[in-house]
């Protein structure tokens, strides 16, 4: 079976996030964003937003919850 890039960044992201290495999750999840944007779900939406936060980028967190919920802050 082939294994294709967008699962291993997947995949890689989600170790790195599991394992609490938040700069790590959030370079491998923002690659993932922009070579495969299909491929965030809400739940990676949510990882990512989380990372962001962990790491103190809280406009970036609020950024990514706020797509998640699917709407703007007005």
């Amino acid at each position: 079976a082939v294994v294709k890039r967008d699962d291993i960044l997947l995949l890689t992201a989600d170790s790195y996030f599991r394992n609490e290495n938040w700069t790590q999750a959030k370079e491998v999840f923002q690659l993932l964003e922009k070579g495969f944007p299909s491929r965030i779900e809400p739940q990676v939406r949510y990882q990512l937003a989380y990372a962001c936060f962990r790491l103190n980028d809280f406009q970036a967190s609020a950024n990514y919850l706020q797509a998640l919920a699917g709407g703007s802050d007005s």
